[in-house]
């Protein structure tokens, strides 16, 4: 029957601030490298490139006096951050049992994040649901806010991007899925974003604990 609403035709998650609690992680290892380098990295300076293309944030890291190359400090970083996770990530409440209900709904699931795949595979390999595609940040030509990452998932998954449904807790990469012609579900890991989100004019929710297959339908 014509009209009648549906699921979506896949789901693309974000990963970091999204899925697993890494903000933390990523704030530390660059306050380090930047302790080393014997000048200042803020968490207000952590929060400004949290979610933006990993190279964003070794160029400003650069920018703040860390000597080096951005790609290299990119992938010191990346080293770093998967240190921390060595024992396997964080993941946020509810995330494990939203996937498992998503999954069981049969929906196909994309995981989507700005992180290098030397990060993202591990959580694929402890993830409880089997991800039919995934896209790592050091996989595109342009990272998020630009579309390519969410375009690229739903070529992978054969979907059309507007059948897609994005879950992202940053404004770029809500940025990137709503550009990509996908709906968006803003959870936002800071709530002085909130009015960021609602002017893209993405559904924003509190926690995951509020995304169940009614609003993914809706």
């Amino acid at each position: 029957m014509t009209g009648v609403p549906t699921l979506p035709a896949a789901i693309c998650w974000d990963m970091d601030g999204t899925l697993i609690d890494s903000e933390y992680a990523w704030e530390v290892c660059e306050q380090e490298l930047a302790r080393e380098a014997g000048v200042t990295w803020t968490s207000a300076q952590a929060r400004e490139v949290f979610g933006t293309p990993l190279i964003n944030t070794a160029r400003e890291l650069v920018a703040a006096g860390v000597r080096g190359d951005p790609e290299v400090i990119a992938q010191v970083l990346t080293e770093r951050v998967a240190a921390h996770h060595a024992e396997g990530p964080d993941w946020l409440p509810g995330s494990r049992e939203l996937l498992r209900l998503v999954a069981g709904a049969g929906v196909p699931c994309a995981l989507v994040s700005s992180s290098y795949r030397p990060l993202i595979d591990p959580v694929l390999a402890v993830a409880p649901i089997a991800f039919a595609a995934s896209v790592a940040g050091d996989e595109v030509a342009h990272a998020k806010p630009h579309p390519e990452p969410y375009l690229t998932a739903a070529s992978a998954l054969g979907v059309e991007p507007a059948r897609c449904v994005v879950v992202e807790d940053s404004v770029s990469g809500a940025t990137a899925g709503r550009d990509a012609g996908m709906r968006v579900i803003a959870v936002p890991s800071d709530a002085a974003d909130r009015e960021a989100f609602e002017a893209l004019g993405v559904e924003v929710v509190a926690s995951l604990a509020e995304i169940d297959l009614e609003l993914l339908t809706r």
